[in-house]
């Protein structure tokens, strides 16, 4: 039996729904970052001392929101959790956990730790990854199965290139 008081379904539907204004502020904070430098642009531009356009082309970096534990996470949790009791398959019922998620925004880089048999790694074990999955970009970290440990600092350096790699991309388009 479940630890959660009402079931693993009302809880999956909960999350979404404390989801969904956690999203509508992402979409908001994305389409509209200068929002605060645009009044304080004005009010300088008011005193008479010039004024400054807060935008992309003024050099105002590229808004980027990262959310850990998103969709993805929450989706295979739940999806585990939660009992197939009906004739559909379990890609049926993971489809169909994920569609619950229509209406949040939905990630553009997802950034994946993955576990792997020691010796299957190889010298792979400090590389990443990309990998793409229809419209999302993959960054993968490959990590010893079983390992609690965090990912090396040149793993996470790396990481962080890939990451600034794509957003200076899209930046320029």
């Amino acid at each position: 039996m479940s630890r959660r008081k009402n079931g693993p379904i009302v809880e999956y539907l909960n999350t979404i729904s404390a989801w969904h204004p956690i999203s509508a502020q992402i979409v908001d904070y994305i389409q509209h970052p200068y929002r605060g430098l645009r009044a304080k642009s004005k009010r300088v531009d008011d005193l008479g001392n010039g004024s400054v356009l807060p935008s992309r082309e003024a050099g105002y970096p590229l808004p980027v929101a990262l959310i850990a534990r998103y969709q993805l996470t929450t989706v295979d949790a739940f999806a585990c959790e939660i009992s197939i009791d009906d004739p559909y398959s379990q890609m049926t019922h993971q489809q169909w956990m994920e569609s619950l998620w229509r209406g949040c925004v939905g990630p553009d880089i997802v950034v994946y730790i993955q576990d792997h048999d020691f010796a299957e790694m190889g010298q792979s074990q400090d590389l990443v990854y990309s990998a793409r999955l229809h419209d999302t970009l993959g960054i993968v970290i490959p990590r010893a199965r079983g390992s609690s440990k965090e990912p090396k600092e040149k793993v996470l350096r790396h990481v962080v290139w890939a990451i600034d790699s794509i957003v200076m991309s899209t930046r320029s388009q």
